[in-house]
């Protein structure tokens, strides 16, 4: 008789999927996004991708609960999701001790919020890392990487990230994950410093043939094909009946702009994200000179008067 295995953030936290190339770890990821929205029609989930492989994870975009897929090439918005999560721990860290609340979901009972559940997939692991943790520049972002998988289960917020091999991935990282996919590997001994059978998987293994909990498994796919396009297909007919079903819209992460004119400034009450008097405006709207950049929030100085 055949067992179903699923992944339990609440009680698994993060998890690992090592691999090599080929063998199902971006799949593995894909099914994870898919089965966020199975079965979860009373939670909020948001999920968020950051794809430094080979780009398959990129026609998850379409789904409702899946935020953004951002390439590891895009420092900017790899800053920007990894800053907002840094924001969401330390605000629901405060909020759930103020509930005496264990995990997202007790916070869920005790309080009557729909608090979302953030699902963050890392795709290269090892890539991300020696990106990541070796300027100065970009280690806070690194280290709110290891927050997640140090605080983010009683918060809901989780990590599931693919490596090649259990050689590269740290010590610092790998403690703090308990559950792990191991997938077809290079080398056979790699099965042992894992603490899995051998005798499981080899080279004839196809992709998302794995070993969980020292079981062989099989990963689930979309329609039952291996074919990421097919699979592509089917997830183009999901947006509206996920919509019909109550699966909410998740944050996009897009990009700012360079620059911004003066004219293109918001106007009105104080609360605008920038002000000034209207003489003010139309002096600078006047003005030929190069536009300036301007931060949300910020007021111009004000001119001396001659």
């Amino acid at each position: 008789m055949q067992e179903a295995v699923h992944f339990e953030p609440d009680r698994d936290g993060s998890m690992l999927v090592y691999g090599t190339s080929g063998s199902g770890k971006s799949t593995v990821l894909r099914t994870i996004a898919i089965a966020a929205a199975i079965g979860r029609r009373t939670e909020n989930v948001e999920v968020y991708g950051l794809d430094f492989g080979s780009g398959s994870l990129k026609s998850l975009e379409v789904l409702p609960h899946v935020g953004s897929i951002i390439p590891g090439d895009d420092a900017e918005r790899v800053q920007r999701v990894l800053r907002t999560l840094a924001a969401v721990l330390d605000d629901r860290g405060k909020r759930f001790s103020a509930a005496n609340a264990s995990s997202v979901t007790e916070y869920r009972e005790l309080t009557g919020r729909d608090e979302s559940r953030i699902i963050l997939l890392l795709d290269g692991l090892p890539q991300f890392r020696s990106e990541w943790e070796s300027t100065s520049a970009r280690m806070p972002f690194y280290q709110v990487f290891m927050r997640i998988l140090g605080e983010g289960r009683p918060l809901g917020v989780h990590v599931v990230a693919t490596a090649d091999r259990s050689g590269s991935v740290p010590t610092a990282v790998s403690s703090n994950v308990s559950r792990r996919v191991i997938l077809r590997l290079s080398d056979e001994n790699a099965y042992s410093l894992l603490n899995a059978p051998k005798d499981v998987l080899d080279e004839r293994s196809g992709p998302g043939r794995a070993i969980v909990d020292g079981f062989e498994t099989q990963i689930a796919v979309l329609g039952g094909t291996p074919n990421v396009a097919e699979q592509t297909k089917l997830l183009g007919s999901w947006p509206k009946s996920c919509g019909r079903a109550g699966s909410a819209r998740s944050p996009r992460s897009g990009r700012c702009p360079p620059a911004w004119r003066w004219t293109s400034c918001p106007t009105g009450s104080a609360s605008s994200l920038c002000s000034a008097s209207p003489r003010t405006r139309s002096r600078r709207a006047a003005s030929t000179r190069p536009a300036r950049s301007w931060l949300p929030g910020r007021r111009w100085p004000a001119r001396p008067r001659r």
